[in-house]
């Protein structure tokens, strides 16, 4: 049995994602809050924030879908980020990110900032879901 990194996400988008290259290399960063099942100390919900990278078409579809504020649902690999030295010559380790394979919308954020997810995708049509 082979073993394979694949991991799924569901939460919502922190902020616009931030988009650079090319038509043909575009690259898409952008970071994701996800709910843990559990209460922290206080007795809230903690909330992980975890940074994801994609690349070509799957790049352009979260620039479409992964608005500010927006649920997703998205399927990638953890990838180590290389260490690097800054500028004080000290060695940084930036740790993992998410490349991202695949996305998929799962509501549609509201003009109150609250989400609308009734297990089918609205607001979209047929065309531009990427499944």
């Amino acid at each position: 049995m082979s073993i394979r990194n694949n991991l799924t996400l569901y939460g919502n988008s922190v902020r616009e994602p931030e988009m650079r290259g090319s038509d043909r290399n575009r690259v898409a960063r952008f970071t994701i809050a996800v709910s843990r099942g559990f209460n922290g100390e206080a007795g809230q919900k903690d909330t992980d924030f975890i940074d994801c990278v994609a690349f070509g078409r799957t790049a352009e579809l979260v620039e479409k879908f992964a608005g500010k504020g927006r649920p997703i649902l998205i399927n990638g690999e953890v990838r180590n980020q290389e260490p690097y030295v800054n500028r004080e010559g000290q060695k940084v380790y930036p740790g993992n990110i998410i490349q991202v394979l695949s996305i998929a919308p799962c509501g549609k954020k509201e003009e109150s900032g609250n989400t609308h997810s009734s297990g089918s995708v609205q607001g979209y049509t047929d065309e531009e879901l990427p499944y």
